[in-house]
């Protein structure tokens, strides 16, 4: 007999967040965790998103990780994503001293800061323990400052795995405690008394609504995996129906920003150019500091409203965040720009 449809996937579903100053290894760290293999990667631009499913204490856990731009430029547009997240874990590299210094002097403000839960569990972690011939911040180090701050402390190596699984399972171990202890507090303030034996921290309409939001995540990023797909084989048109469905009915979503610029693109190849360059305009301000909608954006007031002055100061932003974007053969090969878009890219680089 099959699995009843309504039944949730999981039993609990966690959001963390990864922060901490660019080249930490926060990707790679994320990489490693959630498909067992290491890529030394580029900074993150803006913020990324991945899901992983682990078992932890009997319990099926879905972890929704988002990982953080460490740039600056990039704060204002990851900020949001402190909301609502049940842990965060603040990410440095032991062989660069900077990055735990930034960590009192930006990454644990902004936590106080933006964090909108009381029971957020913090997680100190210093990267890159294979190169311990380059250390400069020693463990003690690192555990005064978790003792400070009140965080679980753990160092691990992206490139060879080590204690990169223990990381993300202690944190989350240490989130399913605190509510266990919470519940207790309430039962004895109340004087009740519980089964602990069958406890569970999370209420079956607290799960159902934390399974309406996991579904309802999943939906919109198929749909916007879809566009992608079909943005990627030229066809525009069917692209442009899946990005319209991702910005109208989930427009909750923060990640929606990024439909919006899929949808932007793909008008200006089968649509209104005029609609195009309008929420083109509305999204370099929503998502400020994303390159592709500032360069699309040149493209477009250059060729089609000859606003030159705006058009280069647009590309200025675009290609201080990515150098890329000066070469036509990355936006139409790589990001997967329409023709039409191309052809005015290259028209505003070669007369601009």
């Amino acid at each position: 007999m099959g699995t009843p449809s309504n039944q949730p996937e999981f039993d609990y579903l966690f959001k963390l967040l990864m922060i901490g100053d660019s080249g930490v290894g926060k990707s790679s760290l994320l990489l490693s965790f959630t498909s067992d293999s290491f890529e030394d990667l580029s900074p993150t631009i803006g913020v990324d998103f991945k899901v992983k499913y682990v078992n932890v204490g009997g319990k099926k856990l879905k972890l929704a990780i988002w990982d953080t731009a460490g740039q600056e430029r990039f704060r204002t547009l990851t900020s949001s994503y402190y909301r609502g997240a049940q842990g965060v874990i603040m990410v440095y590299d032991v062989t660069r001293r900077e990055t735990f210094t930034n960590l009192s002097e930006v990454w644990a403000k902004e936590i106080d800061l933006y964090s909108t839960n009381q029971d957020c569990i913090k997680m100190l972690v210093g990267n890159k323990v294979d190169k311990e011939s380059d250390r400069v911040v020693t463990k003690k180090e690192g555990i005064n400052f978790a003792r400070e701050y009140g965080c679980l402390f753990t160092e691990c190596s992206a490139k060879t795995q080590v204690n990169v699984q223990q990381c993300f399972e202690e944190l989350v171990l240490k989130k399913m405690e605190v509510g266990k202890l919470v519940c207790v507090q309430l039962w004895l303030m109340i004087g009740q008394c519980c089964v602990f034996e069958n406890f569970d921290p999370v209420s079956s309409t607290e799960r159902e609504a934390s399974a309406a939001i996991s579904r309802r995540v999943s939906e919109a990023v198929d749909l916007l995996d879809k566009g992608r797909e079909l943005q990627a084989k030229g066809d525009f048109g069917q692209a442009l129906g899946y990005y319209t469905q991702v910005v109208e009915n989930y427009k909750d979503f923060a990640f929606s920003d990024y439909a919006r610029v899929g949808r932007a693109l793909a008008l200006y190849e089968v649509g209104d150019r005029q609609e195009a360059i309008a929420e083109m305009e509305d999204v370099s301000i929503s998502l400020k500091g994303y390159p592709e909608v500032h360069a699309a954006l040149a493209a477009a007031l250059y060729v089609d409203k000859h606003a030159l002055l705006q058009a280069e100061n647009q590309f200025t932003i675009a290609t201080l965040l990515d150098p890329h974007y000066t070469d036509v053969s990355y936006v139409k090969e790589t990001k997967h720009w329409p023709p039409s878009l191309v052809i005015s890219l290259q028209q505003f680089i070669s007369l601009s």
